[in-house]
């Protein structure tokens, strides 16, 4: 799976106003029930609460993956949120965070997840992708930054 097929312009946020983990994803996961890739936005926020109780999907860099295997979502997708200012998020490299990827995959979804962060995992390694995600100014920059790497 391509990741640019599970990641659309409307389900990516520039100025999220998170003031902390939780409620970046909340305003993540409500960008996702607007566009039906959820059902229900307190039991998918558990489902991917419960996840980072598990272990912290800050990997660094600034970026954060949460993601989840959930029966509230209908369709796998990926939304993304770039901060106004960066939030504490229990990071690998203790920095704090200011892009998120947030993951759904339906509960049967198999092992989709696992692709879809090995693409993201390889291509955050990459310092000028990184470099060009932090400059992108719209969805259609971030867009074509996933597609162009």
């Amino acid at each position: 799976m391509d990741i640019t097929a599970v990641i659309k312009k409307d389900n990516i946020i520039f100025n999220l106003e998170g003031k902390n983990k939780t409620d970046a994803i909340t305003q993540l996961a409500q960008c996702l029930l607007k566009n039906r890739v959820i059902t229900d936005l307190n039991g998918f926020v558990a489902d991917v609460l419960k996840r980072e109780e598990e272990f912290s999907t800050g990997i660094g860099f600034g970026l954060a993956i949460p993601h989840a295997k959930s029966v509230y979502v209908t369709k796998t997708a990926v939304a993304v949120g770039k901060l106004n200012t960066a939030i504490g998020y229990n990071t690998a490299d203790n920095e704090k965070v200011k892009l998120l990827f947030l993951i759904a995959v339906p509960e049967k979804g198999g092992n989709e997840h696992l692709n879809i962060l090995s693409q993201l995992s390889r291509k955050f390694m990459d310092e000028s992708f990184r470099h060009r995600l932090d400059l992108a100014r719209n969805s259609e920059e971030i867009i074509r930054c996933l597609m162009d790497n």
